[in-house]
């Protein structure tokens, strides 16, 4: 018999064969302990304290005097939410689409670029007139890569569905760049643009779940021709 047998490993290596056998949970842990750390360098060098970097901004300017009402920023907030929903659910809807997973994915990730531009107004402090504009071209880019992708792979309802919301989100790129003060027409046709848009991965992850209950014999509705090519 082992002298070791009857040994329980300590806590911290349990921990550790657990995390072993769950990558995804690690990484998450990793990707949170480095933004920590990150913000513990970000601290030190512009010399704020954490509250900061860390509380909601309206608890931050009251500390700093100003007090903001609850609904200030409220359809951008909301709109940052829905960039972060379509991303995550886009994200998904590429492990389930073979076909349309390249799309998917850069969806997914122009999404999420999205939600962070507008969550930390990325172009607006770039200082420079011509690093926004770059930020726009290349926004323009990807979208015109997604169009002629998802014409050729995309079925009948999501290609025109992208292409309404991509109409929204142009028009709301011009407000910004033409126009001054127009916030209500910039940010509503923003809105309404990545509302249409998070419709997509929603109906692609319907789909793709009626066709799985279709293969094991579920009694479905068989998923239309268009859907299947």
């Amino acid at each position: 018999m082992d002298v070791n047998d009857g040994i329980r490993p300590s806590a911290g290596r349990s921990m550790t064969r657990s995390l072993r056998r769950l990558p995804l949970v690690a990484s998450s842990i990793m990707v949170g302990l480095g933004v920590i750390a990150l913000t513990l360098l970000a601290m030190r060098l512009t010399g704020r304290d954490d509250a900061m970097f860390t509380r909601d901004v309206r608890a931050v300017a009251s500390d700093e005097g100003v007090t903001l009402p609850i609904y200030a920023g409220l359809i951008s907030i909301l709109n940052n939410l829905i960039w972060a929903a379509a991303s995550a659910l886009a994200l998904c809807a590429a492990g389930l689409d073979r076909r349309r997973r390249r799309w998917h994915l850069v969806f997914g990730g122009l999404l999420l670029v999205l939600a962070a531009d507008d969550s930390y107004m990325l172009h607006e402090s770039s200082g420079s007139r011509w690093l926004e504009l770059g930020f726009y071209a290349m926004y323009a880019m990807v979208a015109a890569w997604l169009l002629l992708a998802g014409l050729r792979t995309l079925d009948g309802n999501s290609g025109l569905t992208f292409v309404i919301g991509t109409a929204f989100i142009a028009i709301a790129a011009y407000t910004d760049v033409a126009t001054h003060g127009l916030y209500l027409a910039e940010d509503g046709a923003k809105l309404i643009g990545s509302l249409v848009w998070l419709t997509i991965p929603i109906s692609t992850l319907t789909h793709a779940r009626t066709r799985e209950r279709y293969e094991i014999g579920d009694p479905v509705e068989r998923p239309t021709a268009a859907h299947d090519h």
